[in-house]
């Protein structure tokens, strides 16, 4: 197992933009990144599946979605069709290669979080960060750029919390916006 961390981009059709101060970030601190813009869902799965268990194993891996979401998954293209939350719990659950960090940004992003729940997939390598919210759906704002500045000022203070337990991380920060934590904190392999 390689130590040192890879990223997967996954953005929907009118976010971008958004992710491309992400992606500029990692890869100028070396980190691997493989993005995707507008995929089909079954595409997406693919990519994802891909990602996860195909590629050499590597230690720590970054999996961004941003983009539209609903109550079943993750609508990755401008079609009704959608990546389900259960597949992607699915995926995550034969995981086993070193730890796994989620950064999603779309409504009902809460939803993902609570199939982790009833699956009984929460584990030690796993952790999933959203926008803070106002009901379902986040915020109008990006969790990319928030997590560049907290990682660019090597300041994201997080306790370790179990995904049942919620956590708001980063209050205030450059974006004026804040993150919602579930799971292991281990952001210092993004710095």
């Amino acid at each position: 197992m390689l130590d040192r961390p890879t990223a997967l981009l996954i953005s929907g059709p009118e976010y971008v933009e958004v992710h491309r101060e992400l992606e500029e970030y990692l890869k100028a601190r070396g980190i691997p990144v493989q993005n995707y813009i507008s995929p089909a869902p079954e595409s997406a799965a693919v990519i994802i599946r891909d990602f996860l268990m195909v590629q050499v194993p590597v230690s720590h891996a970054l999996v961004s979605y941003q983009g539209h979401g609903s109550t079943m998954g993750w609508h990755t293209n401008d079609t009704d069709a959608y990546l389900s939350y259960e597949y992607l719990v699915k995926l995550v659950a034969s995981y086993n290669m070193g730890y796994l960090k989620f950064a999603v940004s779309t409504c009902f992003a809460q939803r993902f979080i609570g199939h982790f729940i009833m699956s009984g997939c929460e584990r030690e390598n796993i952790s999933i960060y959203t926008p803070q919210f106002l009901g379902n759906c986040a915020n109008s704002y990006s969790l990319a750029p928030i997590l560049v500045d907290a990682w660019q000022r090597r300041q994201f203070a997080v306790e370790r919390h179990s995904m049942t337990e919620l956590a708001r991380v980063a209050p205030g920060t450059a974006h004026g916006q804040g993150i919602q934590a579930y799971g292991v904190h281990f952001d210092h392999y993004f710095w």
